[in-house]
């Protein structure tokens, strides 16, 4: 029905509408308003060529969807109104609508008195107020009350129907506005994700136990954690086995007289596996310069 509108205010495409219903209103909409004002003024020929297509696009969804109640009401009442179009006399009434329209003029104007002999503002303000409800009191043509009904028929279908997402039950589910989160799900940063997983477990695992103070190593995080905190305070070269030992301190630091103890074949086994995971996500590398050092490859 709008498509073919001057500067289009409801856009050309579907998408365009689609858009427009999904944020607010349609009725509410500024270019709805403005598309109404044109199909207020649309010609006979206008009005019937919009409602053929009307009806035209609804029969081709019904072939579809045959299922669907509201449009199988709305064709025949489409199809009514083209009727009721055709069967008007336009040209007849459009000539008894202007001489009545001269007729009432007339009236209003030696009922109201004319302009002229006014002499205070006040008196030209109550004239003009009398004129102005003089003028919507004529009588309208057959024409100009069916035109108006069609228009009041499509207002209260899309009022009905074109309702934006947020005013349904559980819109939630099937609906969103933050572009924020389809930027972060679609958009990968592995880094940052990697560095926020390793640096503050309890982000992604949500336990309790990962909870500590500010810059201090918990001993119940994943023990690529623990290791990944310790290389973060070192320089750019890193000693394996003041590493090592730095890790053995901290995975044992709840137990009693760690500061003498050797480190465990288990502890080293568990540092050799968090070294070899670190340098596989890229961290650290190992260097020909010291054998007994790796190199960091990442500041933050």
């Amino acid at each position: 029905m709008t498509c073919d509108l001057p500067q289009a205010p409801l856009g050309k495409k579907i998408r365009e509408l689609y858009c427009i219903c999904s944020q607010t209103s349609i009725t509410e909409y500024g270019g709805f308003k403005e598309a109404f004002l044109f199909l207020k003024v649309s010609s006979r020929e206008q009005i019937l060529t919009r409602l053929s297509k009307c009806v035209n696009a609804l029969n081709e969804y019904l072939e579809f969807d045959k299922s669907n109640k509201h449009v199988k009401l709305i064709i025949p009442e489409l199809e009514d109104f083209i009727d009721k179009f055709n069967k008007i006399g336009i040209s007849s009434n459009m000539k008894s609508g202007e001489d009545s329209c001269v007729s009432e003029d007339d009236n209003c104007e030696t009922e109201a008195g004319p302009l002229e002999t006014v002499k205070y503002a006040y008196q030209l303000q109550e004239r003009l107020k009398t004129r102005a409800l003089n003028k919507k009191s004529l009588k309208k043509s057959p024409f100009d009350k069916l035109r108006e009904e069609v228009v009041t028929f499509f207002k209260n279908i899309f009022q009905k129907h074109l309702v934006p997402f947020s005013t349904l039950p559980l819109h939630e589910a099937f609906y969103f506005e933050s572009t924020k989160i389809l930027r972060r799900h679609l958009v990968a940063s592995p880094r940052l994700a990697m560095q926020t997983a390793l640096s503050n477990p309890y982000h992604y695992l949500k336990l309790p136990s990962l909870l500590s103070d500010d810059g201090i190593v918990s001993p119940n995080a994943p023990d690529t954690c623990i290791a990944y905190k310790l290389h973060t305070e070192c320089s750019n070269m890193i000693n394996l086995y003041d590493w090592m030992t730095a890790f053995h301190t901290v995975v044992n630091s709840q137990a009693t007289d760690t500061s003498e103890e050797e480190i465990d074949e288990m502890t080293q086994a568990r540092f050799i596996q968090t070294a070899s995971e670190l340098q596989l996500l890229g961290y650290i590398k190992h260097t020909k310069r010291k054998t007994d050092h790796v190199q960091r490859l990442t500041w933050s």
